[in-house]
């Protein structure tokens, strides 16, 4: 296994463990202007559409899986919550979708090392 490669097992306890490893690998793991633009982007949006993001994320990183960089990247630019109807927050949505989906790759490979650190220990 390369040190750019995650295998995914089921001890992992990846839907449990996802929204926190992700939401502090922003801050803690990247600190970017585009991080940060995503983490506050969490903090605008209702809770339904960051729950929508962890279950689209975990169900894409399942036991027997081997994440990658290149791989949470493709994740994170094909993902669109916009869909999710919320008139009252929709600007808040569209920011939040914008942000997973603009991420550089230099940043992408920041937090996959931080989601591998977590996910490791």
């Amino acid at each position: 296994m390369s040190k750019n490669e995650l295998r995914i097992t089921k001890e992992m306890d990846v839907a449990g463990n996802f929204a926190e490893a992700f939401h502090t690998g922003l801050r803690k793991g990247v600190d970017s202007k585009y991080s940060a633009l995503a983490w506050h982007a969490i903090h605008i949006c209702p809770p339904n559409v960051w729950a929508a993001f962890c279950e689209y994320m975990t169900r894409n990183i399942k036991p027997g899986n081997v994440l990658t960089a290149s791989r949470l990247g493709e994740l994170l630019k094909a993902y669109d919550v916009i869909a999710i109807s919320d008139a009252k927050k929709r600007s808040e949505i569209v920011i939040f979708t914008c942000a997973m989906n603009c991420m550089p790759q230099e940043d992408i490979e920041s937090l996959f090392s931080w989601l591998k650190y977590g996910f490791e220990i």
